[in-house]
């Protein structure tokens, strides 16, 4: 139960923090100092110290506005990738997502496997990590991307609404992929050509 109102109250802190980063209303300030203040006081009832202090800390420690964290799976079957077509903008990729507050960059690959395809995986190793620059791709942040290699262990390929269409495919049959996708893709099969295949 303790863990569970710790998440909590780490996501609350992040979602303050973060907005006092970004926020220049005066009315959000007023909103995301009062979720600061519930936390700190929680966080105080749980620890003993001091709200005040706490609350102060939090506040002096505003979020920097750092990279974003993505994770992408690769899951192979014979010589084909697992991908996905997405449903805001129908372009092709491999099963991805933002990491998650509470959540590993294990739990969140897996998490995004299970949502998109309907696949349980198990994780195998880190296939690289890449990044993708603020401006690239018309988009306005800098983040990471980190691969991870998965095998399926249960499931069964099903759509979402985040997703159109899934499967294996080769790359040669994807034509319409999603930012830097084939590049991931690509890097995913030399993986594959090196480390997997037998």
């Amino acid at each position: 139960m303790k863990n569970n109102i710790l998440n909590l109250l780490e996501e609350i802190r992040s979602i303050a923090q973060t907005g006092l980063n970004f926020t220049k209303d005066e009315y959000d300030i007023k909103r995301y100092k009062r979720l600061l203040n519930l936390a700190s006081q929680s966080y105080s009832d749980l620890s003993g110290i001091d709200k005040n202090t706490i609350y102060n800390n939090f506040l002096n420690d505003i979020a920097y506005a750092t990279p974003k964290v993505g994770v992408e799976g690769v899951v192979f079957s014979n010589d084909k990738l697992l991908l996905v077509r997405r449903t805001d903008n129908y372009k092709w990729c491999l099963p991805c997502g933002w990491c998650e507050i509470n959540e590993s960059p294990q739990q969140s690959v897996e998490r995004e496997i299970f949502e998109e395809t309907g696949l349980n995986v198990e994780i195998i190793s880190i296939i690289d990590v890449l990044h993708v620059l603020a401006g690239e791709y018309n988009q306005p942040h800098t983040y990471y991307q980190i691969m991870y290699h998965c095998e399926q262990i249960s499931g069964t390929l099903t759509p979402s609404d985040e997703t159109s269409d899934v499967g294996f495919f080769k790359i040669e049959e994807i034509q319409d992929w999603h930012r830097n996708h084939k590049q991931i893709a690509e890097r995913a099969f030399k993986y594959y050509n090196t480390f997997v295949k037998k």
